[in-house]
Parts: structure tokens; C-alpha cells; sequence
């Protein structure tokens, strides 16, 4: 080869080397360009998953108050119920006694105080007040139940969305759309809900 195919050759290898760089230059730049945004998109779906979990145990919070509050409500409604069928068939006696006492009294006459009729009466009066005054609370007891189950129900709504909403994040890499799916979320989640 002659010295001047030697020079030549030696440049374009020169260039040929700078060409390479100058690739694999803007190829690095590009995959870091690419990883910092998947590093980015990776901390926003971190951080909508942690978003998404606090909200969760808050709802989960939510709605063991709220169960709470409904137990102790139908606990009440209960013994009210309770109450109320003691004061029925209370009710029920006194009024079999005053019907078993006007009848005897037609037939057999009164040892004693006499004129018991008056009470018996004012007695009835009293209880049918009082059970009047029972079934109202009773009603409203039942409203404000119906009101925190309908709560309820819609807790219930919104930690189903929840999950579902937090369940797939898609991401893209490489032109492809992928959909993650962190264990550790669910894991925390699995742990929020019991």
C-alpha cells in the first residue's frame, strides 16, 4: 500500500471512530433520557399507590366507625323493640284486668278500696302515651339506621373503585404498553382490608 492509501485510510478510520462516538454518545443520552422518565412515571405510580392506600385506610376507618355506630344503634333498637313489647303486653294485662273487673264487678261487689276503675284507666292512658312516645323513637332510631347503612353501602362503593382504580397502572417502555401491577400494593391492601 502506498503512503498516501495509509493516511487515508488511518482519517476515515479516525472518522468512522468519531461517527461511533458520536452514536453511542446519543444513544446513552437517549436510554438515560428514557430512564429518568420511567424513573418518573415509576415514582408518580408509587406515589398514586400511596395515595390510593391512605385513602383506603381511610375509608376502611370510616367504615368500622360507621359499623360501629350501626351496632350500637340496632343494639338500642332493640332493647327499645324490647321495652315496647314489655309495655304492650303490659298494656294487654291491665286492660284484661279492667275488662275482668268491670265484668265481676256487674256480678260480685268490691272488699276494700273501691272506685279502682279511675286508676286502672289513668294507667292505661299513661302506657298507651308512653308506647306512642316508643314507637316514634323507634322510628327515628330505624331512619338514622337506614341513613348509616345507605353510608355504608357507599363506603363500601367507594373501596371497590378504590381497588379496582389502583389494581393496573399502565406504563409504557420500549413502545409497548405494559400494566403494573405491584404486589407490595396489593399486599398493603390485603393487610388494610382486614
Amino acid at each position: 500500500m502506498a503512503k498516501y492509501d495509509v493516511k487515508k485510510e488511518r482519517e476515515r478510520i479516525v472518522k468512522e471512530r468519531r461517527q461511533f462516538k458520536l452514536e453511542f454518545d446519543a444513544a446513552e443520552a437517549h436510554a438515560q433520557t428514557q430512564i429518568e422518565c420511567l424513573q418518573k412515571k415509576l415514582a408518580e405510580a408509587e406515589k398514586a399507590a400511596a395515595h390510593q392506600i391512605e385513602h383506603l385506610t381511610m375509608c376502611n376507618r370510616t367504615y368500622r366507625r360507621i359499623a360501629e355506630q350501626l351496632r350500637k344503634q340496632l343494639n338500642n333498637c332493640e332493647r327499645e323493640n324490647e321495652e315496647l313489647r314489655k309495655a304492650n303486653e303490659e298494656q294487654k294485662k291491665l286492660l284484661e284486668k279492667a275488662l275482668s273487673g268491670a265484668n265481676s264487678q256487674n256480678e260480685t261487689f268490691t272488699i276494700g278500696k273501691g272506685g279502682n276503675d279511675k286508676d286502672l284507666l289513668q294507667t292505661i292512658d299513661h302506657l298507651e302515651t308512653r308506647l306512642r312516645e316508643e314507637e316514634k323513637e323507634r322510628n327515628k332510631t330505624s331512619s338514622v339506621l337506614v341513613a348509616y347503612m345507605m353510608q355504608c353501602f357507599l363506603l363500601e362503593k367507594k373501596i371497590q373503585d378504590a381497588n379496582l382504580s389502583c389494581s393496573n397502572v399502565p406504563f409504557t417502555a420500549k413502545n409497548k404498553t405494559e400494566n403494573l401491577k405491584p404486589m407490595l400494593l396489593m399486599k398493603k391492601t390485603d393487610k388494610v382490608l382486614e
